[in-house]
């Protein structure tokens, strides 16, 4: 599970390592890819509304196997596009498919790793008191700092490496890289994982 994180990380939408190489091949200006690789985030931060409903009702193997395709059909489209339209909706919606894999690990992880529920840290609605609320304050307050400087240094790293491939070989390679490594995550997901039992509604 720790491995199926880096899949997600590596899927940009644009590469900007070889930017000035990605502009003569797309027919697009710099300033459409810096835009889309803006709006990767963009959509990741539109997910952010979904979160708990996702959270609690989310089927891990499912998400991972239809979240990888997904993302290997945008990396395909992303590679191809002569529009900026295109472009730029294909990377917006591969930010909030990226984010709803980046969560759906995270949260499988964390439990396993801490024996905490962090859910519970959201999903709390009475105010608990005496030592559970210390426990949950704590919790948050230490929590919240590491979750962001793990997805974040994951991030980077994933950027480097892939700015890295785009400069020595071509920018095209990266996405060959990235749609390789996300249909191999989906395999082995669907090869090595069950389904879990199924979740009450969300309410």
């Amino acid at each position: 599970k720790i491995l199926l994180i880096f899949p997600p990380t590596f899927s940009s939408g644009a590469y900007l390592g070889n930017i000035s190489e990605m502009r003569g091949s797309l027919g697009l200006y710099v300033e459409d890819i810096q835009m889309a690789n803006n709006l990767v985030f963009v959509g990741m931060c539109l997910f952010i509304p979904f979160m708990i409903p996702y959270l609690l009702t989310r089927s891990i193997r499912q998400v991972y196997i239809w979240g990888f395709i997904g993302l290997a059909v945008l990396n395909s489209i992303c590679c191809i596009a002569t529009t900026r339209w295109l472009l730029f909706s294909s990377c917006l919606l591969m930010g909030f498919i990226r984010i709803m894999l980046m969560l759906n690990c995270t949260f499988t992880l964390v439990p396993y790793i801490t024996g905490i529920n962090t859910i519970n840290m959201f999903t709390t609605k009475q105010i608990p008191q005496g030592d559970s609320a210390y426990k949950l304050n704590h919790m948050r307050t230490l929590g919240m700092p590491v979750l962001y400087f793990y997805i974040l240094l994951i991030f980077m790293l994933c950027n480097i490496l892939m700015t890295h491939i785009a400069y020595v070989y071509s920018w095209r390679h990266c996405y060959y890289l990235e749609v390789g490594i996300l249909l191999s995550g989906a395999l082995l997901v669907s090869l090595t994982m069950k389904d879990e039992e199924k979740k009450e509604p969300f309410k």
